[in-house]
């Protein structure tokens, strides 16, 4: 490799690191906000069961704090869906998993405000300012909750095109094959299929997979497991110029083995059929 490409690959790692380190910085970010907005509600909640309360808030108030709130839920919401990888993890937890606690965890906030400022609810603005947010909110959840599993979805269903066989196949075993292929709207694809090998006693294994020239885009990774003993894998880096797959077998390995793979790597926001 020449000097001026290992610059120009070394460039792209360290803007695609750099890149992939905001994202993450922006959720936990995003998590910390939504932390602090129900630890808020909990505080009133309980300081209202312990009666510290002696008056209501005035409707005014009520209303911009309920507000407030529901800005705050929203805009999370939005950062979430556009700025946050699909594929990315979050306090060792799968991209389904923090979805599901950005959604939930949203609407539990926006709960605990309403009970902590308006419980037990005896007068008409409590119900008036709380009750069409709410409903509202899980109107905005469901959409949420379909939009982010759009790209679930389409990584489960995606399916490796037919590519024509090769005249001879090479001899020798095969590690690694990628190939790539590009829709009516220019987007490019990869495919690839990998295996990890593994001796007596061993259990963990990483597989690196490149992508070159580069994608345009930070990737979705999806990733299974085709022949070979059950084992877990784990994503833990998508860069535009390849991957790095962990993978953690259900028992170690009693004697040498191998894992199939197949990987595709596509664009985060797929273009609506």
């Amino acid at each position: 490799m020449s000097r001026s490409s290992l610059q120009s690959w070394q460039l792209a790692d360290h803007e695609d690191s750099s890149c992939r380190r905001a994202q993450h910085e922006m959720a936990t970010t995003l998590f910390a906000i939504l932390l602090m907005l129900g630890a808020v509600g909990l505080l009133f909640v309980g300081r209202r069961i312990a009666g510290a309360f002696t008056a209501e808030l005035p409707t005014g108030s009520l209303a911009v704090t309920a507000i407030v709130t529901a800005v705050v839920i929203v805009a999370s919401r939005f950062a979430w869906r556009f700025w946050v990888p699909r594929d990315s993890q979050l306090l060792g937890l799968s991209r389904t998993s923090t979805n599901r606690l950005m959604s939930w965890g949203s609407s539990a906030a926006l709960l605990l405000m309403a009970v902590g400022c308006s419980f037990p609810f005896t007068r008409p603005s409590d119900c008036l300012v709380w009750l069409p947010l709410m409903v509202f909110d899980q109107f905005l959840r469901q959409r949420f909750d379909e939009s982010v599993g759009e790209i679930s979805q389409t990584l489960r269903q995606v399916e490796t095109p037919a590519i024509a066989p090769r005249a001879a196949a090479p001899p020798g075993e095969l590690i690694q094959e990628t190939f790539r292929v590009r829709d009516a709207q220019g987007i490019e694809t990869i495919h690839a299929t990998l295996k990890a090998e593994f001796q007596a006693g061993q259990r963990y294994a990483v597989v690196h997979v490149g992508f070159c020239p580069p994608l345009d885009f930070l990737p979705a990774i999806a990733v299974e497991s085709g022949a070979g003993p059950p084992a877990e894998l784990k994503v833990t880096q998508s860069f535009a110029h390849g991957a790095r797959i962990e993978i953690k077998l259900a028992t170690a390995a009693l004697e040498r083995s191998s894992l199939t793979l197949a990987l595709t790597a596509l664009a985060p926001h797929p273009p609506a059929a």
